[in-house]
């Protein structure tokens, strides 16, 4: 960057996972076309894991799984079911890379060490909350008027608890 760049960041802060817990579950459609069990976890170092056990095509739970109208539709579909069972019938496991989700002050201490200066964690951005939760008519509203929403954001955004709101904003300059 330049010097005097400034860098905005908005991440999903995750603040609803509890650390060492199982965050959800689901069945998965591969890139191969191989039916799996996602789990994903939030480890107790607040790193995101998500283990996909491949299954058996002949077995039970694909057969039942495959003819969910759900599942036809979406190639997806969030679902509880007994982990012991789901490993009777898995024939492989892929492991997916760890990320981690840095605290508030690990993300301030991150830019600080690598040398930007006034370095703000903020919490609560309007944008991301809005993007994730999808709704057309939002997402077409902010495409016309940007600058609305960024205004809103900039006012709420120094309110809120950062560390309890599910995302977070970051803004440092470069000397």
């Amino acid at each position: 960057m330049k010097p005097k760049g400034v860098i905005v960041l908005e991440m999903d802060n995750r603040a609803d996972w509890k650390p060492g817990t199982i965050i959800s579950t689901s069945f998965q459609k591969t890139h191969d076309g191989k039916i799996a069990y996602l789990v994903e976890a939030f480890t107790t170092k607040r790193n995101h894991k998500a283990t996909s056990y491949i299954l058996d095509p002949t077995g039970k739970i694909v057969k039942k799984v495959a003819s969910d109208i759900e599942f036809q539709e979406k190639g997806s579909k969030a679902w509880e079911y007994s982990l012991q069972k789901v490993k009777e019938e898995t024939i492989e496991i892929r492991q997916g890379v760890p990320t981690h989700w840095p605290t508030t002050k690990e993300l301030y201490t991150l830019f600080k060490k690598s040398g930007f200066t006034e370095v703000q964690v903020m919490g609560d951005g309007l944008l991301m909350k809005l993007l994730l939760d999808g709704d057309e008519a939002i997402i077409k509203a902010m495409e016309r008027d940007p600058k609305l929403f960024f205004e809103i954001e900039k006012r709420l955004v120094p309110y809120i608890n950062t560390n309890r709101a599910p995302t977070m904003i970051l803004r440092a300059t470069v000397p």
